[in-house]
């Protein structure tokens, strides 16, 4: 009797050891339940939102700009003056999406109506050009939220909230080079906060234009352009000449008809005799 109640109770510490084994053997070998797989994908969303958030938080946006180009064959660095960047939008989260906010930015006035609040990546590369036209003409008065001195190929801006962002050459660089101006977006279409730029350069001339560099700069005469459209001072003088001429035949054409009708009253004359 004693041997058994022995048996029976080894028999229960045996099972309460393997009850207690297998939940460690579980987790070593990674097996979870559903209810611990729900709420490890949880804590992971959490996560990369936090990151997410924490990346585009204000102030821990950047902007380099890429300054190099060819010439002859070499490439160079452009050197000295200043670039501007102006804040043209703020964004904001809007059904998950990020949109553009012209109301928060230097220039609502000029871009209200222009319907870059819907503007994805594609189709403000395509406006780039017209709505940068539009903002340096409106830029005069404005300040801009950060200076950047060009050096080495390179101007930096750091600290930057994220936004839509007009960028500008305020100071022409050594050559009287300049970049065309254009807008670019912190984060950029991939969501990094750290954006690299390489605008396109052109030249200062008293007429702006976006000419390449290594393009003719046109002659020295005070930077105008070299004429190449019809040339109009040969009008008034090609005119003058027509009038002159239209004056002569009709002189011509009355004393030929004098002449015409002296001969008819010579001949009446000569038959009535």
């Amino acid at each position: 009797m004693r041997g058994k109640r022995r048996a029976v109770i080894a028999a229960g510490f045996l099972a309460a050891a393997v009850l207690w084994i297998l939940p460690g053997e579980s987790r070593m070998t990674g097996i979870v339940t559903t209810a611990e797989a729900a709420q490890a994908e949880i804590r992971s969303g959490s996560a990369i939102s936090t990151v997410q958030d924490s990346l585009e938080r204000p102030g821990n946006g950047s902007l380099r700009l890429d300054l190099t180009y060819s010439e002859g064959g070499a490439v160079k660095k452009l050197e000295g003056g200043s670039i501007a960047i102006y804040l043209a939008a703020g964004t904001t989260q809007q059904d998950g999406d990020r949109k553009y906010d012209v109301s928060s930015g230097k220039f609502a006035s000029v871009l209200e109506g222009s319907g870059i609040a819907r503007m994805d990546s594609e189709t403000l590369g395509r406006r780039n050009a017209a709505l940068s036209e539009a903002l340096e003409k409106a830029c005069g008065q404005v300040q801009p939220d950060a200076v950047s001195n060009v050096e080495d190929g390179n101007a930096m801006f750091a600290g930057l909230d994220p936004g839509l962002y007009f960028v500008r050459q305020k100071k022409e660089s050594d050559g009287g080079r300049r970049i065309i101006s254009f807008l670019i977006s912190v984060p950029d279409a991939e969501g990094r906060m750290e954006v690299t730029a390489a605008p396109k350069l052109g030249f200062i001339r008293e007429t702006p234009d976006t000419a390449e560099p290594g393009t003719n700069r046109g002659s020295s005469s005070g930077g105008r352009l070299p004429q190449t459209g019809q040339l109009w001072w040969p009008v008034p003088v090609l005119s003058a000449c027509g009038i002159a001429l239209i004056l002569t035949g009709e002189a011509f054409r009355k004393k030929a008809a004098v002449r015409r009708r002296k001969k008819e009253g010579d001949r009446n004359r000569s038959s009535a005799v």
